[in-house]
């Protein structure tokens, strides 16, 4: 919408947090809207190009949200359901769920609950594609990087016997090799000593490339092209070949050496990169585009005796291939245990799609700091649903109750959730809203909790009255000042930065924050909120958190279809869903 305010043409845009946020349509920088300054905000005036652009790029992925056209379910007060959910009188549904938030937890109830059919195919999965379904039950997905489908795919391997075992004999060898090679200490030995070192480990690197060679020229097993792809750019490799003829005392004696089997080394490396090409020309493979990250990046200060004619492009060239494509290892450089930097939290999140279970939990400081309690709920329950069970990390009474429960074959405790209490997440951060940018209006809400000053809503002995209280001071909380030009002027240019990048990236976390929540972190909604909706006659009804997870709206639909056909063709029968209906 334009507006006219003099002669200067305008455009609004709605801010994360739901403000008005004024544009000039020249210059698509934030005008002054006459709020500013004031008392609390004296001097918002600094970096104003790097806020406007902010608040255009964080609408741009909120308009970007799966969900941007999400309807929700509607009935009226007093309308007739026709049995819909086994409730006829929208009022008594309406009376029994609001009753959900009343009993200070879950106990009892099936929250999110499993189907038979949905049971079933999860079932007939293999190991992969049993851990990319919970990720996709979870609802969770990537906010930092769109990741492309292959990514999670489990690739086709060689099916023969004898490769797969030659590959796994080969792949554990290497592992030992390289374990021996970071243990060996030369101190006090002699040059026979020290040869003889070498010599055990030329040994073992060619037996490890006579089995890689073997299976791949054979099969053409992806696993063992990408293994034999590293072993041939193992620099230990060729120095193993050169000082197992002779030891040499100075490392400048070695280079002389290296450069004498230069062809040799060529040779080699040649047939990494048309491997590792060969993989991506094939499968488009995540870890192919890596490994040219890896060979580009290790002859950059390198001899001249690896270095190739093959060498293309650049090592940040191939990284960010690498990074598109879902690349593991690439995403994992960005992963970090301990950090509660909100983006940190969302490439342990990737990592954690894409494979590594443990990342789930890293996410956690990261998500809780920001305000994102469902989302690094959700994201706890998957990791320990995936085999996660390190006792430091989940508490001693949560790792003793996770051993009562058996694992399937493949090391997954995929109904978990059928052994525990769900618990409501009381969070203001909901599907393209911003609603607590950080953990400071949680942590202002404990102290007042603590004082005795307000009581939790979901405390057994909360009532109306102290939920009310609760409420209002918990909704009044301020909001960021995203309608005024600038950031503060005392703030460093790289605070400005990182704040930037900091709320474009919750925006698309937002963005993607499935429109019923996630299905086992549930949010939190007063009851009095609720029966307030629907006095309105905006009460969404798929806001239920009894749904099952196979009937949500973020389930992908394919998936669904290929339950529901699955359960068909076995005629498998799902029970009725217990919504509460008397």
């Amino acid at each position: 919408m334009f507006l006219f305010d003099s002669g200067v043409k305008t455009y609004t845009i709605i801010a994360p947090n739901g403000l008005e946020v004024i544009f000039d349509a020249k210059t698509n920088l934030i005008m002054p809207n006459g709020k500013y300054p004031n008392e609390k905000y004296p001097d918002l005036t600094k970096a104003i190009d790097i806020k406007s652009k902010m608040i255009i790029d964080a609408r741009e992925a909120m308009n970007a949200s799966p969900y941007i056209n999400y309807k929700p379910l509607i009935f009226k007060k007093d309308s007739d359901m026709q049995g819909f959910r086994g409730y006829r009188n929208a009022n008594l549904y309406v009376l029994n769920w609001k009753n959900l938030y009343l009993k200070g937890g879950m106990k009892g109830i099936k929250v999110a609950p499993w189907t038979n059919s949905e049971k079933a195919y999860y079932k007939s999965l293999n190991g992969r594609d049993r851990y990319n379904y919970l990720v996709t039950r979870s609802g969770i997905r990537s906010a930092i990087i769109t990741l492309p489908p292959n990514a999670m795919r489990e690739y086709e391997r060689a099916k023969e016997k004898i490769y797969i075992e030659t590959y796994d004999k080969a792949k554990k060898e290497y592992e030992t090799l390289l374990d021996i090679i970071k243990g060996t200490m030369f101190y006090g030995k002699s040059n026979e000593e020290r040869r003889q070192i070498y010599i055990t480990r030329h040994t073992m690197f060619e037996s490890v490339i006579q089995k890689l060679e073997f299976v791949y020229s054979k099969s053409g097993d992806y696993k063992a092209g990408l293994l034999l792809a590293e072993v041939y750019m193992n620099e230990d490799y060729y120095i193993a070949k050169v000082l197992s003829a002779k030891p040499y005392d100075r490392k400048e004696d070695l280079c002389p050496a290296l450069r004498a089997i230069e062809p040799f080394i060529k040779e080699k490396t040649k047939k990494s990169i048309d491997i590792l090409l060969a993989l991506i020309k094939k499968y488009n493979l995540p870890d192919a585009y890596y490994g040219m990250y890896l060979y580009h990046e290790s002859t950059k200060n390198s001899d001249e005796a690896y270095k190739n004619i093959n060498v293309i492009k650049t090592p940040e060239y191939w990284f960010e291939l690498a990074l598109k494509h879902g690349s593991y290892d690439a995403v994992k450089s960005y992963t970090n245990s301990l950090s509660r930097e909100l983006s940190a939290a969302e490439w342990c999140i990737t990592a954690g799609i894409l494979g590594n279970k443990d990342t789930f939990q890293w996410a956690s400081y990261g998500l809780n700091r920001w305000g994102f309690a469902t989302r690094e709920g959700q994201a706890e329950i998957l990791s320990m649903q995936l085999g996660f069970d390190d006792e430091l990390r989940i508490g001693k009474d949560m790792y003793k109750f996770l051993k009562k429960i058996p694992k399937d074959e493949y090391g997954l405790r995929p109904f978990l959730t059928e052994h525990i209490n769900a618990s409501f997440y009381e969070e203001l951060n909901r599907t393209n809203y911003e609603g607590d940018p950080s953990f400071l209006r949680w942590e202002f809400l404990e102290k007042k909790v603590e004082s005795g000053e307000l009581l939790d809503p979901i405390d057994p002995k909360a009532t109306k009255e102290t939920r009310d209280k609760y409420r209002k001071v918990a909704m009044n909380w301020y909001k960021n000042p995203y309608d005024a030009q600038g950031f503060k002027a005392d703030w460093e240019d790289y605070v400005v930065e990182r704040h930037s990048k900091r709320v474009i990236l919750r925006s698309k976390i937002l963005a993607i924050t499935p429109p019923q929540g996630y299905p086992n972190a549930p949010f939190y909604y007063f009851p009095e909120e609720i029966e307030e909706k629907f006095e309105k006659g905006i009460l969404d009804f798929n806001l239920d958190p009894r749904i099952p997870a196979i009937e949500r709206i973020g389930f992908p639909n394919e998936l669904r279809q290929k339950i529901l056909e699955y359960a068909k063709k076995h005629n498998i029968k799902d029970e009725k869903v217990d919504y509460g209906a008397k």
